[in-house]
């Protein structure tokens, strides 16, 4: 996968989206083993010692921010444990980790799952999530001390399926244009509505430097490309 990074105009902003770059990896049979057979899991420090990662460590001296916001669409994990904001006392990091779901059959027993979103057995960053369906209620769940994002989602199953047609700009742009939790339309609300505006970061990615500059310019006034990388 590629990342592109784009900064604004006025003094000190930038921001960085990407599609996610997968940096190890998986043993998966060690790491499967490892997790065992746990279910999604009951928030932080569940009595069962699920997630793995919850368990107690020593607090660490807060650090100095160097990431502000963290948006990715359908991308890989990248570590056996979960990415941590050593700048915030719960780990979390703002922003948004989106990715695709559609439930299909006669009672939506099946799930087919953004294939990019769910490639390895590691955990994602902590961070707020949402698992975007087209035309109901998608499901968020924010990062905080009280929850963590559900970095072990999405869950495999034996009715979960890997879809890659789901891991497309379109999938994404118009279930955040339209997305409802709980019933309530909730697009034009953080942290959606920074999703929304930063996906063509990420999809542009895939595209030459010259076409994601001009797109940046056209579509985000006031910004402009400074740097692009791809990891092979």
């Amino acid at each position: 996968p590629a990342s592109a990074v784009a900064a604004k105009a006025a003094p000190t902003a930038a921001a960085a989206a990407a599609g996610g770059d997968q940096t190890a990896a998986a043993d998966a049979a060690a790491l499967s083993a490892a997790r065992g057979d746990a279910g999604e899991g009951e928030g932080r420090g569940s009595s069962a010692g699920w997630p793995w990662w919850n368990a107690a460590t020593t607090p660490r001296p807060l650090t100095t921010e160097l990431v502000s916001e963290v948006y990715t669409y359908g991308a890989p994990a990248t570590k056996a444990e979960p990415f941590r904001n050593a700048a915030r006392a719960d780990g979390c990091f703002k922003g948004l980790r989106s990715y695709t779901e559609d439930r299909i059959g006669a009672f939506k027993e099946i799930k087919q799952v953004d294939a990019a979103a769910m490639n390895n057995y590691y955990p994602h960053a902590l961070t707020p999530s949402v698992c975007l369906h087209w035309q109901e209620d998608s499901y968020y769940t924010p990062c905080n001390e009280a929850e963590d994002g559900h970095p072990d989602w999405p869950m495999r199953g034996a009715q979960v399926y890997e879809e890659w047609r789901l891991h497309q700009e379109d999938d994404y742009v118009d279930r955040l244009n339209h997305v409802t939790v709980d019933g309530k339309f909730v697009a034009d609300q953080e942290p959606f509505k920074s999703a929304r505006f930063y996906s063509i970061l990420a999809f542009k990615s895939y595209d030459t430097t010259q076409n994601a500059a001009s797109a940046i310019s056209e579509k985000m006034p006031g910004w402009r490309l400074v740097g692009k990388s791809t990891a092979v």
